[in-house]
């Protein structure tokens, strides 16, 4: 009994659940939502004060119809109460998918899934159990901030699409198997592409998807087989940094090219 509590221990938190597989089926076959101006915040972490910037840049839109999807692990760091309560608030005034740490934090599970982040080996043993750690006092945190209603986020959708113009957007946490896929992870693009991605995302009929998860920014245009051209960004962070030296957090825009950002992007595609 003690040896497989030890193998429990040491899954926890690099394991992906079955549950987190991902079915596009019921989103394709829906009307997709539209938007001149689509922000994708991904990994928002909890950050009150990203959070206030992301508000202040999507007020200043210019669009007639902008519309602020957060693709999961919109929690993270707001371990106090007060704040964490206040994050949700803010966020479920917008549209919402789950993340890891949002299902987790539904499912009451973090004794066996750890964070659900399903990290590769490449991320050490010492982040992965911060990691663990951090979900069980954040699952103690949601149940004080919401009571019976944190349940509420396990019914959040894993998957969503969005059309700016004549682009299909498919947003998720992951990538676009899982719901805590590594595929999108810079070093591990280019094996997905070599495994089919750009297949898989003209078959779903995307010409972006948008994703998060991994931490770290990953933009690159994809070919597929039937000639189309798709883009896949990864955002990153919105609420922790992305570069050497520079403390700001990345969100995804997509809009119409007659309405330019209000701030410039650090990088673009037409």
């Amino acid at each position: 009994m003690a040896e497989a509590n030890a193998q429990t221990r040491a899954a926890a938190g690099r394991v992906c659940p079955t549950d987190y597989r991902l079915d596009w089926s019921a989103t394709l076959a829906g009307t997709p939502e539209s938007a001149d101006v689509l922000y994708v915040v991904g990994g928002l972490y909890g950050n009150p004060f990203a959070l206030a910037q992301i508000e202040t840049l999507f007020a200043a839109e210019k669009g007639q119809a902008p519309r602020m999807v957060f693709n999961g692990d919109f929690h993270w760091f707001d371990i106090e109460p007060g704040m964490f309560a206040d994050v949700d608030e803010r966020v479920f005034r917008h549209d919402a998918l789950r993340g890891n740490v949002e299902t987790e934090i539904a499912a009451g599970r973090s004794a066996e899934i750890g964070c659900g982040c399903a990290y590769p080996e490449s991320v050490s043993d010492e982040t992965v159990a911060w990691s663990n750690e951090i979900m069980g006092r954040l699952a103690r945190t949601a149940e004080r901030a919401l009571g019976p209603r944190v349940a509420g986020l396990a019914s959040l959708p894993a998957v969503s699409m969005v059309s700016v113009g004549e682009c299909r957007v498919g947003i998720t946490h992951g990538d676009d198997l899982s719901l805590a896929g590594w595929g999108l992870a810079e070093d591990q693009l280019e094996r997905s592409i070599a495994d089919g991605l750009g297949d898989r995302l003209a078959a779903l009929t995307l010409d972006v998807l948008a994703s998060s998860h991994t931490c770290l920014p990953v933009a690159r245009g994809l070919g597929a087989a039937d000639g189309r051209r798709i883009s896949v960004i990864n955002n990153g962070s919105a609420g922790m940094a992305n570069f050497k030296n520079d403390p700001r957090g990345l969100i995804t825009r997509v809009a119409l090219e007659s309405l330019p950002p209000p701030v410039p992007p650090l990088y673009e595609a037409r």
